[in-house]
């Protein structure tokens, strides 16, 4: 009986239609913008899109291909950035649409980025969130440096070199942003329940 309760309980889980909304991280390379979506798409139910793997599919490469591309070239133009967030923001646009809630996982350091992404959602009359992660550069390189079975090819020479390209978040953006840190414990879990606070979403 409690195997039948467990999976009725399921079906009804999967059959609810989620209230769509959508969040983007922001934040440098290694910062935890992967963990912290990763985790947050399994807390609240987000289909999670990435910029590294959105990225290598539009040069015809898989999730863990390593491109080989020099900082700046081949998949790291600004021709290439350009289409990678054109990209997400047709699928987010879309599982939008479809009635589904997402959660955009890239860099978004450029201000003009970001908008794109308040766009998708704003356009549509949804609710928007931008997540600016943030860690120490030393634990930053850390995780650069023992990464392994990621779509990310964030090196430690990278990330001084990235922080040059960041534009700091406006008054407005400031207005609808949740500022992580990333080197404490269980912060998904934690601002998955700022989140559910924030546009009103039942506890799971």
């Amino acid at each position: 009986m409690q195997r039948y309760r467990d999976y009725a309980q399921l079906a009804e889980d999967y059959s609810a239609i989620p209230n769509p909304y959508l969040l983007a991280t922001t934040g440098l390379s290694a910062s935890g913008k992967s963990c912290v979506s990763g985790s947050m798409a399994a807390e609240l139910g987000l289909i999670r899109l990435r910029s590294d793997v959105e990225r290598k599919r539009l040069f015809g490469l898989g999730p863990l291909d390593q491109s080989k591309s020099p900082t700046g070239e081949k998949l790291y133009t600004e021709e290439a950035n350009q289409r990678t967030y054109e990209r997400l923001a047709e699928l987010a646009g879309a599982l939008l649409t479809s009635g589904l809630p997402v959660i955009v996982d890239s860099a978004c350091l450029k201000q003009s980025e970001r908008e794109m992404m308040a766009d998708v959602a704003e356009s549509r009359g949804m609710p928007f969130a931008l997540l600016h992660c943030e860690a120490p550069l030393e634990s930053r390189k850390e995780w650069a440096r023992n990464r392994s079975g990621d779509a990310s090819e964030a090196t430690e020479e990278f990330l001084e070199e990235q922080e040059a390209w960041l534009e700091p978040l406006t008054t407005e953006e400031k207005t609808h942003t949740i500022h992580l840190y990333t080197d404490q414990e269980h912060v998904g879990e934690a601002v998955a329940d700022r989140i559910r606070q924030h546009f009103g979403l039942p506890g799971m």
